[in-house]
């Protein structure tokens, strides 16, 4: 073990002292390992149901407009803004060892402010189309790059510019850009989100709710899994290379029904509110391959299915993921291949590959 992942370690063990006792041996669980899961051919969209968030399963009454916000995830940056409002985050792969951004989707509800921002990437714009979202982002990689990793191509591909989704806020749109007090300089590219929300409903745009499952019980399927640590590397688990920026401790509340996340930092917290770790109802591990090109990461299989590792109501359950096409929903679902419901709430979907490593215990 190094000594960057024993500090990690030490540091979040008291951060989350008096949460509860953790037994002495995790379970590390083996991403390289085969699952033979029974997917279904397809899975069907599910209803929409009145008066209820597709995104979250909470209470939700207003129109539908999703916004996906691509977050810086360096340490500098902390606390994110706006970050606690997002009904779902997802952190995906940015470059070589280990190091990755954040992607929020808001629907449910909207913050004036959120940021710090940062450069898209080709996945990034591939994800959005589940949502046929806007995407809100601070530049990429667009000179002297493979055509593969051009955001600008993919953008027109997708005809993001056309259809008026594409907000680059140190481009064309830098008039919904804005700052924060107490942040540095390199840190503090904040989005306008209402008003990005207010352009867009003024576009020629429909948005479809692809909801997911959720339900009021706990799952009863699964191990017991209270604390969950997720670490990122580049190919290979022992590889030194990884990014701790990257790594996170997730420790679950049974009397909340939900997941405090931890970083190297501290908790993983809003700038609203600094002190308190934004939590989750859900955590989710999704893996699949990398393809890399120089220090850039790409998702080939994105589309299509493999396994995942999912935590729910304080349990490990062993199961995938399906992805019809770049436009389907994503589906996750349990060993038989049947769609699994979630908690209602916020999730947290880490895109990873073979080498991210899940390690979990209960609390005894």
């Amino acid at each position: 073990m190094s000594n960057i992942k024993r500090v990690f370690i030490a540091t979040l063990i008291i951060l989350i002292a008096g949460l509860g006792s953790v037994q002495a041996q995790p379970i590390t669980l083996d991403g390289s390992v085969p699952r033979d899961i029974p997917f279904h051919t397809s899975y069907p969209d599910n209803p929409i149901i009145a008066g209820e968030s597709s995104i979250t399963g909470l209470p939700f009454e207003h129109l539908y407009v999703p916004i996906m916000l691509v977050f810086d995830n360096a340490q500098n940056a902390r606390p994110l803004v706006g970050i606690a409002q997002a009904d779902i985050v997802f952190q995906l792969p940015n470059a070589g060892a280990g190091a990755t951004k954040l992607v929020g989707l808001f629907a449910d509800n909207i913050p004036e402010q959120a940021g710090s921002s940062r450069s898209a990437r080709v996945p990034f714009i591939e994800l959005r189309e589940i949502y046929n979202a806007p995407l809100v982002y601070a530049g990429g990689p667009t000179d002297n790059v493979a055509s593969a990793l051009d955001i600008s191509r993919s953008m027109s591909s997708f005809d993001l510019y056309k259809k008026g989704l594409s907000f680059n806020l140190i481009g064309a749109q830098r008039a919904y850009k804005s700052s924060v007090d107490g942040k540095g300089k390199y840190f503090n590219t904040m989005a306008n989100l209402q008003d990005i929300r207010d352009q867009v409903l003024g576009l020629d745009t429909q948005f479809i709710q692809k909801p997911y499952r959720f339900s009021d019980t706990l799952p009863v399927e699964g191990v017991p899994a209270t604390d969950i640590e997720v670490a990122h590397f580049s190919s290979k688990t022992d590889d030194t290379m990884g990014n701790p920026a990257s790594w996170a401790r997730y420790i679950y509340d049974a009397e909340q029904n939900s997941y405090a996340r931890m970083v190297d930092t501290g908790v993983f917290a809003d700038y609203s509110d600094p002190d308190t770790a934004v939590t989750f109802s859900n955590v989710i591990v999704m893996r699949t391959p990398y393809r890399f090109y120089g220090n850039y990461v790409l998702l080939p299989e994105m589309v299509g299915s493999g396994p995942a590792e999912l935590f729910i109501g304080g349990r490990y359950i062993e199961g995938g993921w399906s992805r019809e096409s770049l436009q389907s929903r994503i589906v996750f679902v349990d060993q038989n291949g049947d769609e699994i419901s979630l908690q209602r709430g916020h999730t947290f979907i880490v895109v990873g590959n073979q080498a991210t490593r899940v390690t979990f215990s209960a609390g005894e």
